[in-house]
């Protein structure tokens, strides 16, 4: 009996070492899960600062104005991530971050745009009976230019000063829409005159403007991102047999059937000519509109082409288009060959002098041609309207009493030609 006792006293001892061992045991388990957990409570937010001084550095570099270095915008990034990163060694809890020793980012730039990415560690001991003394944050970030509403007017030269000119009482008007200057000069955008108003939903230029800034509504944004040709890829139509006229340009009315005019069209004072539907080309000449001549026509497109070939309206002549419907040259007013090679002054100039109105309906794309409405004694009076661009050319010149009315508006329910430009300006997060 009392053998049996003394197993009985024993067994109990060997189980009291067991739970003491167990009990350890746990404790090292408990403490190292809790270690577990307050390293990835800290990796938390360590990432989440880190993600933010990520995202402060690549807005940073990229907001910077179209045309800066790769290395101007890198170091403009590295600036604003230092400047919102924590550096030091942090306790908190028992977790060491050390942010100066592996907190470092890299960069990249693709065009104005800056990607980049940056890596630190959090370190905490409590976590060693499991392996785990310390994890990695790594976090990544891109920006954008961020875009501005579509755009329906659109200068495409580089260079040059004044590339969009309003002067005297001129007035551009671009409703439901914005413009973009891509001259990356001082002075792209111009205005003298106190009653010069250019008014627009959005207004842009690669370089900078001047003269009388307080009618521009709203204020250009300068250092924008140019907008490359939309229409770049439309093909120029292939000139055929040349139209003869013969004597209609004599009458006093007359039609113009689609075909290739060989030296241009001139029509006569106080003609009255009316174009049937199709491509009208305008070859080694002017489409000249005479004082007093009117000319209509629905679903035609002007195509010039060669030498000094540009459209040329007097005072007080009128002409109201529209554009095509379908085919190839949909939603196209007029477009030209973008070549001046054989021009007679190396530059080409469609022009609307005083007391002229030009009505369209459609885009004209004139990329190689300076746009000059001049109205003195009489307004010139230009009024255009497309669901996409409505104007595209090389420079716009706005002088007197010009008025351009243009507007973003699909009238004829066409669904327009597809294209949406965009200027890119200021920065965005893209995830």
């Amino acid at each position: 009996m009392a053998q049996n006792r003394f197993r009985h006293f024993a067994f109990r001892s060997d189980t009291s070492g067991n739970i003491a061992i167990i009990t350890a045991l746990a404790a090292s388990v408990l403490a190292g899960t809790a270690g577990i957990a307050l390293l990835m409570g800290q990796n938390v937010r360590q990432k989440t600062a880190l993600q933010a001084a990520l995202d402060a550095g690549v807005l940073a570099g990229t907001s910077l104005a179209y045309g800066v270095a790769p290395e101007k915008r890198v170091k403009t990034a590295e600036q604003a991530f230092y400047a919102n990163a924590k550096s030091g060694t942090f306790n908190d809890g028992g977790v060491e971050f050390s942010a100066d020793q592996l907190l470092k980012p890299a960069f990249t730039v693709s065009k104005s745009h800056v990607s980049g990415t940056a890596t630190a560690v959090v370190k905490n001991t409590l976590a060693a009976s499991f392996g785990i003394t310390s994890m990695n944050v790594n976090s990544s970030a891109r920006a954008e230019k961020q875009l501005s509403e579509p755009v329906c007017v659109l200068s495409l030269n580089r260079t040059a000063a004044s590339s969009i000119y309003v002067y005297g009482n001129a007035d551009l008007d671009v409703k439901d829409c914005a413009i973009q200057a891509n001259s990356t000069s001082s002075q792209a955008l111009q205005m003298d005159g106190k009653t010069s108003e250019v008014t627009a939903k959005q207004i842009g230029v690669t370089g900078g403007y001047g003269g009388n800034s307080n009618n521009w509504t709203p204020d250009p944004i300068t250092g924008s991102e140019p907008i490359e040709d939309p229409y770049a890829a439309l093909p120029v139509p292939e000139p055929e047999n040349c139209v003869n006229l013969g004597g209609k340009l004599q009458s006093n009315s007359f039609s113009l059937g689609p075909g290739t005019y060989c030296g241009g069209i001139s029509i006569k004072s106080g003609a009255r000519v009316t174009l049937d539907p199709g491509i009208y080309i305008i070859k080694d000449g002017q489409l000249a509109i005479d004082s007093g001549a009117m000319v209509t026509g629905d679903k035609v497109m002007f195509a010039f082409v060669g030498a000094n070939a540009y459209l040329n309206m007097k005072s007080d002549a009128a002409m109201t288009i529209t554009s095509p419907t379908s085919g190839t040259y949909k939603n196209i007013q007029m477009m030209s060959d973008g070549d001046l090679s054989d021009s007679k002054f190396g530059e080409e100039w469609c022009t609307i002098l005083s007391g002229a109105k030009l009505d369209y309906d459609g885009v004209l794309y004139l990329p190689e041609q300076q746009f000059w409405v001049s109205g003195t004694a009489q307004d010139a009076v230009v009024k255009g309207s497309s669901p996409s661009m409505v104007l595209v050319v090389d420079k716009v010149w706005a002088q007197g009493n010009a008025v351009i009315d243009l507007r973003r508006d699909d009238k004829r329910k066409t669904g327009g030609d597809g294209i949406v430009a965009n200027f890119g300006y200021g920065a965005r997060l893209v995830r």
